[in-house]
Order: C-alpha cells, then structure tokens, then sequence
C-alpha cells in the first residue's frame, strides 16, 4: 500500500459523527464495526446490540442489504434482507475494509474525514481480500475461473465517482469518499452508479456477448430510445423491465396525480410511490424471493449491458395488516394515513381492501356488475350485476355501523381435485416493470375470458349487518372466486373501516375477522409460489393434443432440446402444427398399438417427415421402423425412454415409461384410462391384471398418466357404481364433470392417483371384491370389465 497526498475532493460525507445518536443504546456510531443502517428510521444500529438478530454476521460497510429496526418493522421483529451484490458493491466493501484495516493499524481515526486516499493493489491486497471474504460480499456462487479479476479491475477503473487509479501505479486504487461514516446503501455515488446498469438508451450491447436471454438486444434499443421517459404504467414499450436512459434529450412526460398513489406500507416510515390499478391493469407491490437463486449471477457482470430480469425472482409482497388498498381505488379518494378513514368526491369512486377472501378480478363500483355485491343507499338496496333490489327497508343514515360477513363453504381438510382454486396467483408470470425506481408486477385483466369462466359456488352468501343486527342473507350461490372488502362513496361522504380484531359489534363465534386474513394470504401466498418454481424446475414438456372424437396424441420433449417424439399421431398434420407452435422438431414417433384411431396417421407422417423415426411393438404397426420388447430402454431428444410389455388390448400393446431427471411419466395408450382400462381384444384377464397391478402400479406413486382417449367421466361413473362410498372417487368425478363442461381435458393422472380411483387398479380392495362377489385378482379383474361392458350411466 502506498500513501500520497491529501486531495480536497468529497463526495457528501457528514463529518464529524460524535454529535450522533444511534441504535437501541442511544450511544454513538461505531465506524469500522459492524453496523447496519435501518431503512425505515434510517437510525444506524451496532451489531453488538442487535436483538431478533443476535447471531448476524457479515462485513463492516456492507452496503447491498435492506434492514429493518424492531420499531420499523411490520413484525416489530428486526429484520435483515441480502440484495444480490454486483462488483461495484463488492469493491466499495472491500476497500472500505482495507481503509479500515489500515487506518486502525496507523492509529486514524475513522471518525473524522481522512487525511489522505490510502491505495491498495489489485494483486497483492484487494483480489485476496475479495477471495477470502467472497461469501460475505455477495450471494453470487464461488467462481472457479479467475476471469473475475479482470471484471474487478474494469469496474475499479471505469467507476471514476467511486474509485481513484494510483496516479503511479494504474493496479492500485482508492475510495473517492474519505468520509468513511457516509458509506451505506444510501450512498448516493454508489445508487448512481448501479443505476448505470440500467441505463441503457444509445449504448450498444456486446456482440460477442450471446447471452440473448438475459441481455437487451439492439433492436429492442433502437425502438426504445424513440419513446418518451415518463411513468411506466400504460403501453407496451412502458412495461420493460428497465430503466431508460435519463438523457436530456428525451422529453419528459409530465406526471400527475391520476399516475400513482404515495403511501406508506405497513406501519413504516418510507414512502412507495405505487402505480394506480386502471384501464384493465393491476400492479402488484413486490419483494426479492431470496428462495429463488438467479442463475444470471454468474455471469460476469460489470455493468456495460443491460441485462431482462426474470420475473420469477421476485414475489408479491402480502402486507401484514388489512387497510384500504394504496392503489386499487380511484385517484381522487382522500385517504387517511393509516389507510382506514376515506373520504369521497364527486360521483361514485371505489376503494378495496388490500387482501380477499377465497377474486372478482376487476376493479368496478359495488354491485354495478358481476364481479361485485353491494349494500347502499338510504334506502337499503341491495345491489348485484347493475340491479338494485329491495332489502332492508329502514334504510342507511349517518353514524350507522355496517358489518358484512361473506360464507364461502370449503373444507380446508378435504377441498378437493380443484384446491389450486382457493390459492392466489402467484405473480411471477406476469410482466415485470420498473416505476419510479420501484419493481411491481403488472397483470393485464382479460375480463372478456373471465366473464365466461364465472360459476356459482353453491352453498355460499352474503350476509350484511346494520349496528349489530343481521338484514338477511343479501345474496345466495355467489360466483366462486376472491373477494376484497370495498367500499362506494358518493361526493363528499367519509367511512372509516374496521377489520377487526375489536369490532363494537362483534361478530357471532366462528366467524373469522379479515384482520386473520393476512397471516392465511402469507401462507397461501408461498405455497402458490412454491408450485409455480417447482413448474420451472421440470424440464420435460407434454403437450396433449386432441384427435378425433375423444383420442389424445401427444407431444413429448425436453426443455434444454429443440427436438421432439410425438405418441400415437393420428393425425399427422395436427401433430406436425403442434410441435411447430413449440418450436420443436419431430425426430421420432412412439406407437402404443396398431389400431387405426393411433398408428393410422404414420403413412402421411413419414410424408411429412421421412426421416422420422417409428417405434412399435407389433408387426402390424405400419412404417415401424424398429421394433421393441418388453423392458427395453433408449434415449432420445434428451428423454430415458423404457418400453413395457402390456399384451391384453392388443397382443402387441406397449407402454412407454419416460423419465427426464426427477420427472415421469407413462404413456399408457389403451390400456390404462383414468379411472379405467381398455378391452380385452386379444388377452385376458390374467394379462390386464399383470399390466396393471404388477408392472404400472411399479412405477413411482408420482408417476404421471397420459391414456390414449378421454374416457374420465364416463370411467368415473362405473367407478362410483363400483365402489360408492369411495370419496376420492366421488370428489375427480365432480371435478371431471366440471372439466367436461369447460371443454378442458382432464390428463394427466399419476399412478398414485389411480391407485385410489380406479376399480381395475383396487382389484385386492374389500369394497370392489364385494361388488364383484370374488377376492382372487384375475376373478376380479374379468368380472370388473365384464361390468363395465354392461354399464349403462345414468346421465
């Protein structure tokens, strides 16, 4: 390390520091310690004195966190949050920590500005340090490579507002700031200078640089610095997941009012400024999902390209309370500090609730259509769908208290096929955007298609409540979805919202108060992401596409491959637009069994593919190419593929197991349907019952079922003949039913499924031996399908 002399450059430091009070002990800072500034007080706190976190540990001058006190904290629990660090933020650290080192070796005081830049070698002092320390310095992985250091040394020479060369030696750098007590996530020269990394308006993006699915390419440049710079809430070219350039030669958009609401967000005391719910867009409030690692990290990265954002890195944020919604209400509302006083304006403008309960998916006033129930008026009226009916004939004055309770019957314990219903979107499919240095998720509202997906939830109500005394059920079988509490006001007419846990008129026992939503959405809220990141961490695809009257092909591939199989392709050309539609092409085709309605296709798929390949298990199987046995395996486009043996249907029917990594499926053709099997054209009994209950029901439990025809209802209802006390089968023929009348398919099942459901799979089963008045397996296995020949459903 070498000293030089002392420069009169600063860039904001405070000086003296002994004048401050800080952290629980009301003491002073502690500069060259560990510390953490809280981003709501924005008070410093010692590590020594940290409660909730006593057992922290981390760097001095770490700067790339978000901290809360106990007093900040929604929780009133402190809490520390790591922000992905990038070289700028690592080399700050880093010689900060030199500085320090040397400083309390030299005996300076870092409480005062320093006398000097103290320079450090890339070589011999910072690289090391950086090595050493990695894990503290960001959460990117350890890089094997040492191609890292010429990314340090170009971050260290290019970010001229935050490091000095050695005018003597160009691989030793300084801090600019001598003020060592100001640096901190709000330093101002390192939020500018990581900004840059978005900035991205006339810059060109590396050509030797193929990362095409992380970087911005030049097109989409080129037709951006077109557009003006204002709030990125409306239109195409405004939901891009940076931030533009803030040239002076791009006009600025004036913001107003109507844009975004400011708001303080659960009991804090930092503002948000959040995108106003309008025009068919709603924006969700979001965090970092420090559960979810971001691959793009180890990319080098120093901050010359502008790099898409995966949305799934995020989640949305569930505030801790219930309050009227910063956001998702009209603009012109006033609303209190706390979020539960408003007061109206002229006309009719609305406010939600910031959590549902079990969603009408649009913003629209109370009871003006079908998404919405409302209890308005002096007069009492109840009103749904833009119709007001008579209801409470004493009508509304001032000063009244209203409660609402709202049943929607679902058994948490047993909630059936469809429980997926009951949890919210998870978000992180939707666009990612950047408003006012503030990440959201904008979700574009399709209410034409929700419109026709509305169903009643049979059983559920609307029970409205003036000073305590019930009005009557206001409204019956509601349409299923979530619903937010909301409120209409008219002109100047003020509410104050109560959600509980201490009503003046308490609601009757069992009844839940929203304020014990919040807590449930948490939980919902991860679950729901849990499902979708385990959807990302799947890499194989099975695309259904339905054939004739009830027959499925299906296209079968690898996410990582651009090549594909398709299973039983009836239809040649069908199948050929679906693997164009995914980008994919068709190298082989995997044929169950002969019969026309699944290998009558394979003539023009060679004409459409010569070079395909066609597996089979039977010589009648037309352009078979190679011919398999039972337990066989092969690998193709990525996929393990192992044949099996399932002789009944016909004597050459084979089903193929397919694995890619942790996923597998099996496509079961016509001998295993959903809840069901297939005749025994050419085998008997004997041979179904070892098809089924010897070699499928050996494949994992988790194992996925893709039959070749949807036979589900129709199976279903011969399984509930069967076995009728069977609520598992009782609750997917409800849903089956559903699904029928959505036009959706119901494939795929899963082996451990159908060991519940289907009759000719519970064949040692008290209840189906009964039916059939037998207990050996092949008995019962004859004389199941001998009823199910017979059977004629009742519509």
């Amino acid at each position: 390390m070498s000293r030089k002399e002392r420069s009169s450059r600063r860039t904001g430091g405070s000086g003296s520091v002994q004048e401050a009070s800080t952290c629980y002990c009301d003491g002073l800072r502690k500069v060259g310690a560990l510390e953490l500034l809280c981003s709501g007080c924005s008070k410093w706190f010692h590590g020594s004195c940290l409660k909730d976190l006593a057992e922290f540990n981390g760097l001095p001058f770490m700067i790339c966190y978000t901290f809360h006190c106990k007093d900040c904290s929604p929780s009133k629990n402190e809490s520390w949050t790591p922000k992905q660090a990038n070289f700028i933020h690592m080399c700050v650290t880093v010689l900060a920590n030199l500085t320090k080192e040397h400083c309390v070796k030299e005996g300076i005081s870092l409480l005062e500005p320093l006398p000097q830049y103290y320079y450090f070698n890339l070589e011999r002092e910072i690289i090391p340090y950086v090595k050493d320390n990695w894990v503290w310095l960001t959460s990117m992985p350890v890089r094997v490579k040492n191609t890292w250091h010429a990314t340090l040394q170009k971050t260290l020479v290019k970010e001229s507002d935050l490091f000095k060369v050695d005018p003597s030696d160009e691989n030793s750098f300084a801090l600019v700031e001598l003020d060592m007590s100001s640096i901190s996530p709000s330093h101002e020269a390192v939020k500018q200078a990581c900004l840059k990394k978005f900035s991205f308006i006339g810059r060109k993006v590396s050509a030797a640089n193929n990362l095409t699915t992380t970087l911005v390419d030049q097109s989409k440049i080129e037709k951006l610095a077109a557009v003006d710079d204002g709030p990125k809430t409306r239109g195409a070219s405004k939901r891009k997941v940076v931030e533009p350039s803030c040239s002076s030669t791009i006009p600025k958009k004036a913001k107003t009012t109507a844009d975004y609401s400011t708001a303080r967000l659960g009991g804090g005391s930092s503002t948000m400024d959040i995108p106003f719910n309008k025009d068919g867009y709603r924006y969700h409030i979001i965090e970092l999902d420090q559960n979810v690692y971001d691959k793009n990290a180890t990319i080098e990265d120093d901050g010359t390209a502008s790099r898409t954002i995966p949305g799934h890195l995020y989640r949305i944020s569930t505030q801790p309370f219930v309050t009227l919604s910063p956001n998702d209400r009209a603009y012109q509302l006033r609303v209190s500090d706390d979020h539960l006083s408003i007061t109206g304006h002229e006309g009719y403008c609305i406010a939600r609730g910031t959590h549902s309960v079990a969603a009408a998916a649009v913003q629209a006033c109370v009871g003006y259509n079908k998404f919405s129930y409302g209890f308005r008026s002096n007069k009492g009226t109840k009103f749904h769908n833009g119709v007001g009916k008579s209801y409470y004939p004493n009508g509304l004055k001032e000063g009244d208290v209203l409660g609402c309770l709202i049943s929607l019957p679902v058994d948490p314990a047993n909630p059936g096929p469809d429980s997926s219903k009951y949890l919210p979107g998870c978000g992180k499919d939707h666009t990612l955007i950047k408003f006012k240095n503030q990440y959201f998720f904008e979700e574009h509202e399709d209410i034409p298609n929700v419109l026709k997906k509305l169903e009643p939830l049979h059983g559920s109500y609307i029970e409205y409540f003036v000073n305590g005394v019930s009005c009557g059920q206001a409204f019956n079988d509601i349409y299923r979805g979530f619903y937010f509490p909301a409120v209409s006001l008219y002109h100047q007419a003020t509410i104050r919202m109560n959600f509980g846990p201490s009503f003046i008129h308490p609601p009757s026992e069992g009844v839940k108060a929203m304020c014990e939503r919040p807590a449930e959405l948490a939980v919902h809220q991860s679950i729901s992401d849990m499902i979708y990141l385990m959807s990302l961490l799947s890499r194989l695809r099975v695309i259904p596409i339905p054939a004739l009257e009830d027959n499925y092909m299906y296209l079968v591939f690898n996410k990582d491959s651009n090549k594909a199989l398709v299973v039983d392709p009836v239809d040649a050309n069908k199948a050929l637009e679906a693997s164009q539609k995914e980008k994919v092409t068709i190298i082989g085709a995997l044929i169950t069994h002969h019969h026309w309605d699944h290998a009558g296709g394979n003539k023009d798929l060679r004409a459409l593919l010569p070079s395909i390949r066609i597996y089979g298990g039977d010589e009648r199987v037309e352009e078979m190419d190679k011919k398999v046995e039972h337990d066989e395996t092969m690998e193709e486009c990525g996929l393990k593929i192992r044949c099996l043996s399932t002789p009944c249907h016909t004597r050459g029917h084979i089903c193929y197991a397919v694995t890619s990594g942790e996923d597998k499926i099996v496509f079961t053709g016509d001998t295993l349907f959903i809840a069901g099997c297939g005749k025994f054209f050419e085998g008997t009994g004997d041979q179904m019952h070892r098809n089924l209950n010897s070699i499928l029901s050996s494949l994992p439990d988790s194992t996925l079922v893709y039959p070749g025809h949807e036979y589900t209802t129709s199976n279903l209802k011969f399984a509930a003949h069967a076995e009728p006390e069977n609520q598992d089968v009782a609750a997917k023929l409800e849903w089956s039913r559903k699904r029928d009348g959505q036009k959706k398919e119901t494939v795929p099942s899963s082996i451990g499924e159908e060991k519940k459901i289907n009759p000719f799979m519970r064949v040692d089963k008290e209840s189906v031996q009964k039916f059939v008045g037998s207990t050996d397996g092949v008995t019962v296995m004859t004389k199941l399908r001998e009823e199910k020949n017979n059977f004629r459903p009742k519509a």
